[in-house]
């Protein structure tokens, strides 16, 4: 027995045209949105190695160098026992390295985050290049 009642709910070509729409939608947001994550990583490790630049600049000042030559200070640690730098907020995930070049004036500082992505300054961060693969411990170009 048939109802001359209109059928209630969605057709299986409505249900689909739906789910295409929503994975392109979701194919275009994606990929910007993890643009934004990495401009975002790169922000912050700029933004604290060159607050680090006024703490080495001044240690410089102080002591009539950077350091002690060839060395490397690697981590918050050993950087906030050298210079006294300690950023502030959540910072978990990045690492932050201070080269001081033997027999020169100047150092590298480079930093990475647990995504893969870095950022190196080198010559007293007046040289800064960035990436999301390789490794930061090669000079910039």
């Amino acid at each position: 027995m048939r109802s001359n009642k209109p059928a209630k709910g969605f057709s299986l070509i409505e249900l689909m045209i739906a789910l295409a729409i929503m994975f392109v939608v979701a194919g275009i947001a994606i990929p910007l949105y993890q643009g934004y994550l990495l401009e975002g990583y790169y922000g912050v490790m700029r933004t604290n190695m060159h607050d680090l630049r006024v703490l080495i600049e001044d240690y410089r000042l102080d002591n009539g160098d950077y350091g002690t030559g060839g060395s490397q200070f690697t981590g918050l640690t050993q950087i906030n026992g050298q210079y006294g730098w300690n950023p502030s907020g959540n910072i978990g995930g990045y690492n932050y390295t201070v080269a001081v070049q033997a027999g020169t004036v100047s150092y590298d500082v480079w930093a990475t985050h647990v995504s893969g992505t870095w950022v190196r300054c080198d010559d007293r961060i007046s040289n800064c290049c960035e990436g999301s693969s390789g490794s930061p411990t090669s000079r910039c170009p």
